[in-house]
Parts: C-alpha cells; structure tokens; sequence
C-alpha cells in the first residue's frame, strides 16, 4: 500500500531536521530568509553545527535521529545540529529545502500517476474494455480548499477528455464526503460522469458504501 501512497503535503507525524527553515531555494542555491527572526535562527543553527557528526540540513529526523522526549518541556531534537525538529508537513510560506525537496518528489509522482490513470481510462473506451473512475473525496473542507479543488480538477479533465473522444465508453464518478460542505455542482453530470454529495463523516461514509457493496456482491452471486 506504501508504494501507491503520495504524501504531497508531507506527512505530519514524522519529525525532520529544522536547521534548513531559515533558507529559501531560488533554484541557483540556497538563500537566507529576510528578517531578524531569521537571522537569529540561522545564527543559532550555524553555531551548533558539528561537521565532525556528518550535519547536513536534509537530514530526515526518524527514530534514529531524534532523542526520546522524558519531560514535558522537552522537545524533538536533531542529533547532529541540537535544533528543535519540526513536523515534517508543509505550512503557510514555508520555504524550507528539507521538506520541499521530499514534497516535490511526491507531487510529481503524482502527476505521472494521475497522468497515465486518465490515459488508461481515456484509452480503455476506444476499446470493448471500458473502465470506469471513482474519485473517493473524504473530510476535505473549506478553509484550504486544494484538496477540493483538484478533486473537482482530476474529475473536470477527465470528463472533457472522455466527451471530446465521441467514445461510448469510460466513465467517471466524483463522491465528495463532508457532514457539513458535501456540495458539488450538479450541472457537471453528463453521459460521462456524475457527481454525488454524501453528508456524512468519513468513516460512517465508508462503512455504509462498504454495506452497499457488499450487499451488491452477495446478491450478485443468485
């Protein structure tokens, strides 16, 4: 399951090294970040710095590299720098190197993945062997509304792909889940695809579309 997992906005149960926070990659290297703040954070990192210990600033902070909290005001530190470690997930304007590096690693497989699925549909309703997509949206609200937005993008792009291809086959399903911000707009349902609203909880959602099937599978089999 790992292999077709793709933590595009990082993964916030993992810590890493924060040395790299106080940076900013133009992309002909890394920079220092304006500021006071920043300018005391980078001085302070630059001072802890043991090159005998191999620091680097991408550094992954795993259980090998961070020490065991014992007190309540402890802190996940990095071996190699003593720097606080940081959650290892993208925040607003975060220019950090260690974790963007990681980010844009999974996007773009993402990109490739998501790239060869639509072709696969796209294809497959040129032949006898039509597949169908269902894109499962869980929980995702409105306050960053990416997630939601490239729901409605992936579903969006497919279904032109599949109306402008004159085939008879493919087809795609948006299911967005969400107890209060379930909606989607209908007027995209076409002989192509189709839109369905759940308002409900995450997993109250999935155990019931779980029951469905089920049900479908046994009553399948008389």
């Amino acid at each position: 399951f790992a292999d077709s997992l793709c933590e595009i906005h990082g993964h916030a149960n993992e810590f890493r090294c924060a040395s790299g926070m106080g940076y900013h990659d133009t992309g002909d290297g890394l920079v220092e970040r304006v500021g006071a703040q920043w300018k005391s954070w980078n001085d302070r990192v630059n001072a802890n710095v043991d090159v005998n210990v191999g620091h680097t600033k991408r550094v992954r902070c795993d259980s090998d590299f961070i020490d065991p909290v014992d007190q309540p005001n402890d802190v996940l530190r990095c071996q190699h720098c003593r720097t606080p470690a940081r959650p290892n997930v993208l925040l607003f304007h975060d220019t950090d190197p260690n974790v963007l590096r990681d980010i844009t690693a999974q996007r773009e497989r993402y990109q490739s993945w998501e790239a060869r699925m639509e072709d696969a549909v796209v294809n497959a309703a040129r032949t006898s062997h039509r597949q169908n997509l269902v894109v499962l949206e869980l929980g995702c609200g409105t306050t960053v509304p990416a997630v939601r937005q490239e729901s409605e993008e992936v579903y969006g792009d497919l279904l032109a792909r599949l109306t402008a291809s004159h085939e008879q086959g493919g087809f795609v399903t948006f299911i967005r889940v969400n107890p209060k911000h379930a909606d989607i707009d209908e007027t995209r349902n076409s002989g192509h695809g189709r839109v369905i609203s759940i308002r409900d909880t995450s997993l109250s959602a999935l155990r019931s579309i779980n029951e469905c099937l089920t049900e479908r599978n046994v009553l399948g089999k008389y």
